[in-house]
């Protein structure tokens, strides 16, 4: 069925902690945070608007996609993204397809460290690999946003001088927005 977490989920270290399996789409819902979360659903697992999850230990991602919509996924500083299945389009983390979303904010450690986003919009499978060489603190974050659209500040408008060109034709289609906030 559907989950509602609004409290806080420690994980013991055993086994998978919060699994969603269905044999339909499941919604999760709530502000609240869980230790371990497993996704195992192959019809998805969909995150309505107006919820806001943390995740502080793992995300086991075995199957199916986390569709988190517009909303924020918090990944805290010690939590991975544990790749059970390959990452692809059908196991994944998905965003509504535009800049205006929240996205996915990983908390990053002190010293150097390496994170994939597994996650795309409309059915791409587009992650996004960070190498951090160095960080003097374990309080800073990175939020990624994929966006299949092209980039908002194209405007159609007149070449001077000529050729004229379609603008939309001549961009690329698909974007991401990032953004760090107290990495050093």
């Amino acid at each position: 069925g559907d989950c509602q977490i609004d409290g806080i989920h420690i994980h013991s270290g055993a086994g998978d902690g919060i699994e969603l399996n269905g044999s339909e789409e499941q919604q999760l819902t709530g502000d609240g945070a869980t230790g371990k979360l497993t996704i195992n659903n192959n019809y998805g697992i969909l995150v309505p608007p107006g919820n806001e999850l943390t995740i502080t230990d793992t995300l086991k991602m075995d199957g199916g996609l986390l569709d988190i919509g517009n909303n924020l996924l918090k990944l805290g500083l010690n939590t991975s993204i544990e790749e059970a299945t390959p990452f692809s389009a059908t196991n994944m983390i998905q965003t509504n397809i535009s800049f205006t979303d929240n996205g996915v904010q990983k908390t990053f450690p002190a010293g150097a460290s390496s994170f994939i986003y597994p996650m795309g919009s409309g059915g791409k499978y587009t992650p996004v690999d960070f190498t951090v060489t160095a960080n003097a603190n374990n309080t800073g974050k990175i939020t990624v946003k994929p966006a299949d659209e092209m980039h908002p500040s194209i405007i159609e408008d007149l070449e001077n001088p000529d050729p004229e060109i379609t603008d939309a034709s001549n961009v690329l289609q698909y974007h991401w927005v990032l953004r760090a906030v107290g990495i050093s």
